[in-house]
């Protein structure tokens, strides 16, 4: 005799996939709130983003802060990802995606996501990209998808920070002694540092810095 149970259909989700019967099923009709949008389109550091190259240089967001984000807003294993690798070959491999709320009335368009060769490490970069791309429909890291986020300020070269430096020193030895023309200036300055430059040109970064905290020190 058959048990009625075991033959019971399963429930589906609204992507007809079966749903495990240990999962609370709430009725689809809840909203998303103001403060959840909020939350969902609150800007990342500077440090949740990263560049890959996929044909060209492209600006994302690490995967974590992805994670991270959904699982502040709707909370831990109430979003799933569904994926299929549709291609993977020596040259790309591509994901196809859609990312499922449980608990709310959210629809997400499937998207593809891509990543340079097949290895293990292809799979997981073209999944995560695939999860980016449908998270971007719910606002998460949307400054960064519409080319918004202020980039980071270019650190200065070597050079350059050293030359700022010795501008430094040259103001230092000027307070010390008005109006001086650059040999006397280089006299003062060995004479209070002990260092033995022949010029204030083509100073190191490390000799620079070395030479203006010596100076200082010996004021």
């Amino acid at each position: 005799m058959t048990n009625d149970k075991d033959t019971e259909a399963p429930v589906l989700d609204q992507y007809g996939q079966p749903i495990p019967k240990w999962v609370n099923i709430p009725e689809k009709s809840r909203q998303l709130t103001k403060p959840m949008i909020e939350q969902l389109l609150k800007p990342f550091p500077p440090e949740a983003l990263e560049t890959i190259n996929y044909g060209a240089k492209l600006t994302t967001i690490k995967a974590m802060y992805i994670i991270e984000r959904l699982n502040e807003v709707f909370g831990y294993g109430r979003w799933v990802h569904h994926h299929t690798i549709i291609k993977s070959d020596t040259k790309e491999t591509i994901a196809l995606g859609r990312l499922e709320i449980l608990d709310y009335d959210v629809v997400v368009p499937e998207q593809y996501g891509g990543m340079r060769g097949g290895s293990a490490d292809s799979y997981k970069g073209a999944v995560t990209n695939s999860l980016s791309k449908c998270a971007s429909y719910l606002g998460v890291g949307i400054d960064v998808f519409k080319g918004q986020k202020e980039k980071a300020p270019a650190k200065p070269k070597p050079q350059d920070e050293a030359e700022q430096i010795v501008t430094k020193i040259k103001s230092e030895l000027n307070k010390m002694q008005p109006n001086m023309n650059g040999q006397t200036a280089l006299k003062l300055f060995r004479d209070k540092t002990g260092l033995n430059w022949t010029s204030f040109n083509n100073i190191t970064l490390a000799q620079a810095k070395a030479g203006y905290a010596n100076l200082i020190s010996n004021k």
